[in-house]
């Protein structure tokens, strides 16, 4: 520990140290108010760490390599994690990050390979560059309400990634936020559709399907790439009145839409998830037609569903 005055710091270890850590809340009647640079950095021996409310920061690679390290808890009294705290601490697998926490630095968490599942607080609103690649068990991630920025390969390589849920104020999807998540079959954004550039899932699982809340604004058939799917909850529905085919087998439904763009979605039964239908266009304002071979048009029954835009 290193005391200034009647606050303190913890600012490195002895090398016998294993096991269960718990850092004081105060020495010498000062308090131990945060966690140093590097004050733990490849401390292979201990398995948990108890980190009292006292703290307030935990500084740039305080953890790194903490081979040994399986649970941390982040009290609510932290409001940013540092560059690199936890990198490459891969045996951690009990994670729990504190609700006042309102940044994740870049790698701060890169390459725990045993963690299983991330929950961000609500609180966050910026999670950085690499934050949490090549967390390569990592199953699923819940990003809180607030998160608006998160940066570059963020979630890269995680390759047991299977769903990830981005919260109603995130905006601009950045490069290679989930290169290498070949496993993702699942994303979920409860706000407006994100601003991206490219093909935001390029490469990845061919069963990856987006998820969007009804209501929500700039959702089209496919987003980057992926078919988009509706949560419970209705959009601005147009009204159908009537459909046929025609001579060349298209399926014609006529609508009263007005100039409002849409969106076609189909199901096979009642009670089903609609999915988006990708083979369609418009005739002016009042047919929408589903192309002939469409696989909407195989079997013996099907619903439909138009959407304002």
């Amino acid at each position: 520990y290193r005391i200034r005055g009647d606050i303190a710091s913890v600012e490195g270890f002895e090398d016998s140290v294993t096991g269960r850590v718990k850092i004081l809340e105060s020495v010498q009647g000062a308090s131990v108010t945060s966690i140093g640079d590097s004050a733990f950095d490849r401390c292979s021996g201990i398995s948990e760490v108890i980190i009292p409310e006292s703290i307030t920061e935990i500084a740039r690679r305080a953890f790194r390599d903490c081979t040994g390290l399986e649970t941390v808890r982040i009290p609510d009294s932290i409001t940013r994690i540092e560059d690199e705290a936890f990198s490459g601490c891969t045996a951690l697998k009990n994670l729990t990050l504190g609700e006042a926490i309102r940044s994740i630095g870049k790698g701060a968490f890169q390459d725990c390979a045993s963690l299983t599942e991330v929950i961000v607080p609500d609180e966050v609103n910026n999670v950085g560059d690499f934050a949490f690649a090549d967390c390569s068990s990592l199953v699923s991630i819940k990003l809180g309400e607030r998160v608006s920025n998160v940066g570059s390969w963020a979630f890269s390589q995680c390759t047991s990634l299977e769903s990830i849920e981005f919260g109603p104020r995130f905006r601009w999807f950045r490069n290679g936020v989930l290169e290498g998540c070949h496993q993702l079959t699942r994303v979920v954004f409860l706000g407006n559709a994100p601003s991206y550039r490219g093909n935001m899932f390029s490469a990845l699982n061919p069963d990856l399907t987006v998820f969007a809340t009804a209501g929500a604004r700039g959702y089209r058939a496919t987003l980057g790439g992926a078919p988009v799917e509706f949560l419970d909850g209705e959009r601005p529905e147009i009204r159908i009145h009537g459909a046929r085919f025609d001579i060349a087998g298209n399926f014609v439904i006529r609508v009263k839409s007005g100039n409002e763009q849409i969106n076609v979605f189909h199901s096979t039964e009642p009670g089903t998830a609609f999915k988006a239908v990708t083979q369609f266009s418009t005739r002016g304002a009042s047919e929408v037609v589903i192309r002939a071979g469409s696989p909407e048009l195989e079997g013996d029954l099907g619903f439909f569903r138009i959407v304002a835009e």
